[in-house]
């Protein structure tokens, strides 16, 4: 009896781990396996088989027939905990040409594998993860379910928070606006930029992001040497910014130490910049990782830097929280919510190596309470209170 009462959700998006990167969207799998516990989850994520800018990725092909070939459903894990994944596959044109169409292209190749999987589930609301093409595909769900619930969260880096313009704008907006029943943002930054945009968009929230503070916990030991450690963790793209890290580490006194946990396709040239600068004692690049091993990292370092050009309020930021580490982040992007100076980290201005050099150096000089950073992490982004309150947007 209980079962029956759980509210039926389809959590619908393109960015899931799955078998070939365990770590891709592992911010939704997080979001995915708390909800279910409160509700009946099915996840349908959508698979591009073609990477968006194959020139820039070597053998393209190869990662393009891994997508192919990759089965239709995989199982994510987490400890006890397991999240079901149903992968859709579809094919766009690079985006310079065809991002009016990506909805289209996406109801062309997997319109009916999607429809086929939601009617099979029958479910009361859907929610969806990024705006473009994902949250104006809610017509679709509409057509096929009226009177269904739709509930959008737009992430930093979607297309309402992007400068560039897309062709049509007014008419995709429009769309999603009249498609999404309840829209949410995660930080204060980002709801303030859709006011300054004047957007269509006007009936949002804002939810803050949750982490796990079981396993992102605070630890009092610190790294045994004198050394300052940073530690900077996401992919390795342009918006991330870490080239700005790289070259702070040129101007930084000899005893401060850099790791950079991720991957992606500007890999090559960081350790290239690297090498020329002979900066191999000082900096060191590990792959992602386990959820229980990033733990581990961030207790033995001392401050989590962030330099991302646009950014939400992404998990692994609150996950160092958790763990007590201040956080040195852009002072533009949604993670300087995250930051009560002097207590939970420091902002430097945008971009800006000089400003950069200069908060690390003078954040290594305070002291910084670990335990009272990890509290307010607890008290302000519960992954428990991030679920009680997206549930109540799709009732």
């Amino acid at each position: 009896m209980e079962d029956e009462k759980k509210l039926r959700v389809l959590f619908f998006s393109g960015l899931f781990p799955n078998k070939m990167n365990n770590f891709q969207g592992i911010f939704n799998a997080e979001r995915a396996r708390v909800l279910q516990r409160s509700c009946d989850l099915k996840v349908i994520s959508t698979m591009n088989i073609l990477p968006e800018k194959p020139y820039r990725e070597y053998r393209w092909f190869t990662t393009a027939y891994r997508k192919l070939v990759h089965p239709r459903t995989w199982t994510w894990k987490k400890g006890k905990e397991e999240v079901e994944i149903n992968y859709v596959k579809w094919i766009y044109l690079p985006r310079a040409i065809g991002y009016y169409w990506e909805t289209c292209f996406l109801h062309f190749f997997a319109g009916r594998r999607i429809r086929k999987i939601a009617e099979a589930f029958k479910p009361d609301a859907v929610f969806i993860s990024w705006a473009y093409p994902h949250g104006e595909y809610a017509r679709y769900f509409k057509k096929w379910f009226p009177g269904i619930k739709t509930v959008l969260i737009a992430e930093r880096g979607d297309i309402l928070f992007e400068d560039r313009q897309v062709r049509k704008w007014d008419h995709i907006e429009k769309i999603i606006c009249d498609h999404i029943d309840e829209f949410f943002v995660n930080s204060d930054t980002m709801a303030a930029y859709l006011e300054s945009r004047k957007k269509k968009i006007s009936h949002y929230s804002v939810i803050f992001n949750g982490y796990d503070d079981e396993l992102f916990s605070c630890t009092e030991s610190q790294s045994p040497d004198k050394c300052c450690r940073l530690i900077c963790v996401g992919y390795f793209i342009e918006r991330k910014n870490q080239i700005l890290l790289l070259q702070a580490m040129t101007r930084l006194p000899d005893n401060f130490r850099l790791t950079l946990v991720g991957q992606g396709i500007l890999e090559g040239e960081y350790r290239k910049f690297i090498n020329e600068n002979k900066l191999h004692d000082k900096v060191a690049i590990i792959p992602f990782m386990s959820h229980d091993k990033l733990a581990e990292q961030f207790h033995n370092h001392h401050f989590m830097v962030l330099p991302s050009i646009t950014e939400g309020m992404c998990i692994v930021a609150l996950e160092a929280l958790g763990c007590g580490l201040p956080l040195i982040v852009n002072d533009t992007t949604g993670l300087k919510d995250m930051v009560i100076d002097g207590k939970t980290g420091h902002a430097f201005t945008f971009n800006n190596l000089d400003s950069l050099v200069e908060t690390l150096n003078r954040a290594e000089k305070e002291p910084w309470k670990r335990k009272e950073i990890s509290d307010y992490a607890i008290q302000t982004y519960s992954i428990t209170a991030w679920s009680e309150k997206v549930r109540a947007l799709m009732m």
